[in-house]
């Protein structure tokens, strides 16, 4: 299957789903790191859920999204998630969180089994480097 609008998302990329509408208007999202730093994400990343649809809801307008490393679903990551939109996790691209665990060994938790290895093709848009705050 396919897991984040990027790679084609069927929910993500559906007639009925405002996630295609607010790409060019969302261009990142940001996970939030020990110390105030945080680490952008672009928004194709992602495939919709119900937490990111939170997450946007709760962001005032021209302001980035951020969420916490433990609001990304696990089970999405090994490819066994069956919520899928009402999902309460947020589902994030598994080539770019492979990429990006791979890069920063930190963000992996205990129990966490990448779905891709740490060999993975650079993604085509990279994670920016940890900054601190977010806009």
């Amino acid at each position: 299957g396919t897991c984040c609008l990027q790679h084609g998302d069927v929910h993500s990329n559906s007639a009925d789903c405002p996630m295609a509408k607010l790409a060019p208007s969302v261009s990142k999202v940001a996970m939030a790191l020990p110390a105030g730093l945080t680490i952008d994400f672009p928004f194709s990343t992602f495939a919709w859920t119900a937490c990111l649809q939170k997450a946007l809801a709760r962001t005032a307008p021209g302001t980035t999204p951020v969420f916490n490393r433990s609001q990304i679903c696990r089970l999405h990551q090994r490819k066994v998630c069956s919520y899928g939109m009402a999902c309460r996790h947020i589902h994030v691209c598994r080539e770019f969180w492979a990429f990006l665990c791979s890069t920063i060994p930190s963000l992996n938790l205990p129990g966490d089994q990448p779905s891709a290895s740490p060999t993975t093709t650079t993604p085509a848009e990279p994670a920016s480097p940890p900054s601190r705050g977010s806009q």
